[in-house]
């Protein structure tokens, strides 16, 4: 007991002489702090009785962007259907139960917005004007045909919620987002896409597509999806593609792709109701649709794709942590590869 004593007045009398960033190797320039040498700055701080992290400090609400109604309200639809197939009832009885659940909603929405994270968001100017009520039945459309994304993420998020609340086990949730998939893609078919898609079912016998063809059709729904609004911007990072590879139809085509969503209209809305459900249910369309578009050109999706958020911009307080993009891995086989 008196060595611990002794070395606590020794660590004390040592902090107290120095300040923290004498303990921390020097950086580069602007370089970005590793987790250890932040863990190792926070530690130190709470020795000395200051504070851990700088205040975080509130940003304003971001302008909500216009989302094409043409292009999202079919695919609104396709997702009502497709919660009506899982709850055994209409759509209209899907939109109303959503329209009793929405004003509750709206302020667990709203926090998710204003917390951001951990961090807040200034709306002292401008709140996020919610219309509670399904935005592609209502007169949430202007003359123009364009959604608020606020009013669409919030019906977005009380279809899913609706969703989430029926707990289905697992395979039949899987059985839904693949059915979800499918009216999604049956949907964005009927919209101008470049280029066009393929004819699906493929022909019985036919070689798999190439993976130019396959990034093609991915890129063709992405940017569709971009052009409504609903995505801010993509990348799809395809540097494991091998061609050569992927033409011998083997366990040595296994392709990895990464796919970044840049601000999905959803993201708040995912992040929410993700945590209520434990990762289970997540809103969000873009990822059904393209797996959906996967399967119907002919290739076998390896294992449920990864997906996780990420904050694009790198802040030294970890507690202004706000995400921006949804990442989602995916592997991909032109096979149906053996168990």
């Amino acid at each position: 007991m008196r060595l611990q004593a002794t070395r606590r007045r020794l660590a004390s009398h040592l902090l107290a002489l120095a300040s923290v960033k004498t303990f921390l190797p020097p950086r580069a320039g602007n370089a970005a702090r590793g987790a250890a040498e932040l863990d190792a700055e926070f530690y130190l701080r709470g020795l000395l009785g200051q504070p851990t992290a700088p205040p975080v400090k509130a940003v304003p609400l971001p302008t909500p962007r216009r989302l094409s109604g043409p292009v999202v309200c079919p695919l609104v639809s396709a997702l009502v259907g497709a919660v009506g197939e899982a709850l055994g009832v209409s759509a209209d009885e899907v939109r109303s139960r959503a329209a009793k659940r929405a004003p509750a909603l709206a302020i667990e929405y709203e926090r998710a917005w204003v917390s951001g994270a951990f961090g807040q968001y200034d709306t002292s100017q401008r709140g996020l004007q919610l219309n509670a009520g399904g935005v592609c039945e209502t007169a949430g459309a202007d003359e123009g045909g364009g959604l608020g994304q606020f009013d669409f993420e919030l019906s977005v998020y009380c279809y899913f919620t609706l969703l989430g609340e029926a707990r289905l086990p697992p395979a039949k949730l899987a059985a839904w987002y693949t059915l979800l998939g499918d009216r999604l893609l049956a949907a964005a078919r009927a919209q101008p896409l470049s280029p066009p898609l393929p004819a699906t079912p493929p022909d019985m016998g036919a070689p798999p597509p190439t993976l130019r063809q396959l990034e093609a059709g991915l890129r063709s729904l992405l940017e569709l999806l971009k052009r409504a609004g609903y995505l801010q911007g993509f990348t799809l990072d395809g540097t494991d593609a091998d061609e050569t590879l992927w033409a011998k139809a083997n366990d040595l085509s296994l392709t990895r792709y990464a796919l970044t969503l840049s601000d999905p209209a959803t993201l708040h809305a995912a992040l929410q109701l993700n945590a209520a459900t434990g990762g289970r249910v997540a809103p969000g369309l873009a990822v059904p649709l393209l797996l959906a578009y996967l399967r119907a050109a002919g290739v076998s999706l390896v294992q449920t794709p990864i997906q996780y958020f990420i904050d694009d911009e790198y802040k030294p307080n970890p507690l202004e942590y706000r995400p921006s993009s949804l990442v989602v891995e995916f592997e991909l086989s032109p096979v149906a590869l053996k168990s």
